[in-house]
């Protein structure tokens, strides 16, 4: 028996194929709205902090406003630019479900292949600071232990 389904320059795009969309758009969708959620909370603790730092009269407000800033960039590359990338994915899958469009489901591909792309660097990114930070350890510890 002989699966239905719709088709794009000789790609059959499979009723499961489709279903599959269908089950995961919803959410894709709770998850990048939950991610603005919490990309606007990250943001907001980062100003408070930065605020908090500018009000304090002792050594200690430039620290907060270098966590507050750490915040800020934190809020931007852990939620909000994954969670914009997921939501426009997740309009893209809707568009293609109503509308049946090669091109709609070409543009949730593309916006699926930015997330992880996104993902990836940020990984990298990670692991090697991550790195560097243990390395930066090791020395400080020798130095540190060459003196005492």
């Amino acid at each position: 028996m002989e699966e239905q389904g719709v088709q794009f320059n000789g790609i059959v795009v499979s009723e499961h194929m489709i279903n599959s969309l269908r089950g995961t758009k919803p959410w894709t969708l709770f998850v990048s709205i939950i991610g603005f959620a919490f990309s606007g909370l990250t943001l907001l603790a980062g100003l408070l902090m930065s605020v908090a730092g500018l009000l304090l009269p002792n050594e200690k407000g430039p620290m907060m406003i270098g966590a507050g800033f750490f915040y800020l960039c934190m809020a931007v590359l852990f939620y909000l630019i994954p969670s914009l990338y997921l939501y426009k994915y997740s309009g893209a899958v809707g568009r293609f479900l109503n509308l049946k469009q090669a091109f709609e489901m070409e543009a949730a591909l593309t916006y699926q292949k930015s997330l992880w792309k996104f993902v990836g660097i940020l990984c990298l990114i990670m692991i090697t600071l991550t790195i560097l930070v243990i390395i930066a350890l090791i020395v400080i510890a020798f130095v540190v232990a060459k003196y005492f």
